[in-house]
């Protein structure tokens, strides 16, 4: 008998991992936190953090960003991070 599992969406927010942010982290990972993590896509890496919902509200957001923002500068408060634009896209998981 066969179980299928059925696709999760979850949705990333978070910054594209720049040349200097890379180099820092390279650096520091055992200071990343649980909840800040890199992952690839398209063709670039970025930092950030999964949403807890896969319908998140405008003010939700805009929390995460600050969230994300302030966790990186506590990460790497010797890096001077200049803010790159702030993405949100969706990831499809099969099970």
């Amino acid at each position: 008998m066969s179980t299928t599992q059925s696709p999760i969406i979850k949705i990333f927010a978070g910054f594209r991992l720049s040349p200097d942010l890379k180099e820092a982290v390279r650096g520091e990972k055992s200071h990343l936190t649980a909840e800040l993590q890199i992952i690839p896509h398209q063709g670039r890496e970025y930092i950030g953090i999964y949403l807890e919902s896969a319908t998140p509200t405008v003010q939700e957001i805009k929390d995460v960003h600050e969230k994300i923002h302030t966790l990186i500068q506590a990460i790497f408060f010797d890096l001077r991070f200049c803010t790159p634009s702030f993405v949100v896209f969706p990831q499809l998981f099969l099970g």
